[in-house]
């Protein structure tokens, strides 16, 4: 299901102006050093999203911002640490689509039902990529392929079976009549391994998201076949077709938010939504989600919940499909 779906015109406005409004007519502020949990190891595009989050915040609310690191277990650490501050508005965290599918899983109990829901940010949306003398000169031609024979072309996506890019890659199967239990798959540690088996012509395609490949494509090195997208991206992607273009209604999204712990009331909630919607609104974040090839899709409090609820029940089914629901 595409964040476009669920955006309400003017909700970044409107909660802007709750930053905007007089300091008395504020419910809460932080009075002490407000944390951002992020559910990665240091260096990391999560990670360097929560240092920008920092940099931006800092000076613009009444408080210190510090970056704690929590990796491990897909998020569940950092969410687990996060959720021990229950109702404490000085904690927040990155929230990733791990939020949703560890759950789903089983590799976390915690899910999206047992924190606070801030806002989305921006959707990461995954190409397929081939080599430029591939066989394959367009997403027609992989689907019309696979269709006759599933395990007639070797499939590369990192980090493992469940993620976002798995999740992209089970989803355009499923839109183009295919098993997608039976792709021939290859599991690697990183977009840049996979990307490596194209250019060696050890792999037929590589799944990854946009920012991994713009160098290769500014090159000529790579060409992409299909993004999941709802609609064509711009910039360096602006010729690459959807699924959606190519009869394949393969829509799938890796997406970063802000959650905070379990128990946030609502004045503590409207303060961080006017916050980042401030936030989205420079240009240095604008320039970092461009730089990334990402997609700003600003969402507030309950649309988000909203979102992340569609979210569940699509990927419970979708997770249900390739036999990893628990």
């Amino acid at each position: 299901m595409s964040v476009h779906a669920l955006r309400c015109a003017g909700v970044a406005a409107a909660l802007a102006a709750i930053v905007l409004a007089p300091a008395h007519a504020a419910e809460w502020r932080p009075d002490k050093a407000v944390e951002i949990i992020v559910p990665t190891s240091a260096g990391g595009a999560a990670d360097q999203t929560g240092r920008l989050m920092q940099k931006l915040l800092q000076g613009r609310i009444p408080a210190d911002v510090t970056v704690v690191n929590r990796g491990g277990a897909g998020g569940a650490v950092a969410y687990a640490y996060m959720n021990q501050k229950q109702g404490d508005g000085h904690y927040l965290s990155l929230s990733t689509l791990n939020l949703v599918t560890n759950q789903i899983t089983g590799l976390n109990p915690l899910g999206h039902a047992d924190i606070t829901t801030i806002c989305q940010l921006y959707g990461e949306y995954p190409m397929f990529a081939v080599r430029p003398d591939s066989k394959f000169k367009s997403g027609k031609d992989l689907i019309a392929q696979l269709r006759q024979d599933p395990a007639s072309a070797t499939i590369s996506f990192s980090p493992g079976l469940g993620g976002a890019l798995h999740l992209a890659t089970a989803t355009v199967a499923n839109a183009g009549g295919i098993d997608a239990r039976k792709l021939k798959i290859v599991v690697v540690q990183s977009s840049a391994e996979s990307i490596t088996g194209v250019l060696g012509g050890h792999i037929d395609v590589a799944v990854v998201t946009p920012a991994n490949l713009v160098p290769h494509i500014q090159a000529g090195r790579l060409r992409v076949i299909g993004v999941t997208s709802p609609s064509r991206m711009e910039g360096v992607f602006a010729q690459v077709p959807t699924w959606k273009e190519q009869g394949v209604p393969g829509i799938s999204a890796s997406w970063r938010g802000v959650i905070g712990p379990k128990g946030l009331s609502a004045d503590k909630v409207r303060y961080w939504e006017g916050a980042f919607a401030q936030l989205v609104k420079t240009d240095e974040w604008k320039q970092h989600v461009a730089l990334n090839a990402r997609t700003s899709e600003f969402m507030g409090s309950e649309e988000t919940k909203r979102y992340y609820e569609a979210q569940y029940k699509e990927l419970h089914a979708l997770l249900a499909v390739v036999g990893l629901a628990r």
